[in-house]
């Protein structure tokens, strides 16, 4: 998505494209790395806090990441690409901006492959007491 926006522009009808491209991917991403991110906590939470884990990670990523990404993704962005004085008619670097947006989504993705490997050993069959338990948040 970000390649996108790297490469997106007003100049020809292609360049306007792969904006709307990167617009429309938007979406799609956010709720992959949303539901991924819930489903993860509920197989890793204990069911009795389940809920819990759930509003805990929703505070940590639309609470405090909001906050801290506005905060010191602003300032880190003007001091990385923020041109001192205007390059052709623009006082920031866009395409460097999206780019190093790019690499970090690779490298995060690439460690998340790395460290969150689940084993056979982990994936447990689900018990009784899962099943009294679930059925009862259902009524």
């Amino acid at each position: 998505r970000y390649g996108f926006f790297v490469y997106g522009g007003a100049e020809t009808y292609f360049t306007y494209a792969l904006l709307f491209l990167g617009i429309l991917l938007h979406g799609v991403s956010y709720d992959f790395y949303y539901v991924t991110a819930y489903i993860y906590v509920d197989k890793k939470a204990p069911v009795h806090m389940r809920t819990a884990a759930q509003g805990l990670i929703t505070l940590c990523c639309q609470g405090f990441g909001s906050l801290l990404g506005y905060r010191l993704g602003g300032v880190m962005m003007e001091k990385m690409f923020a041109y001192p004085q205007p390059v052709n008619g623009l006082t920031f670097n866009w395409a460097g901006m999206w780019t190093f947006g790019a690499v970090m989504i690779a490298v995060i993705a690439l460690l998340f492959m790395i460290f969150f490997r689940e084993s056979d050993k982990e994936i447990t069959a689900i018990d009784d007491r899962d099943i009294a338990l679930t059925q009862g948040e259902v009524k």
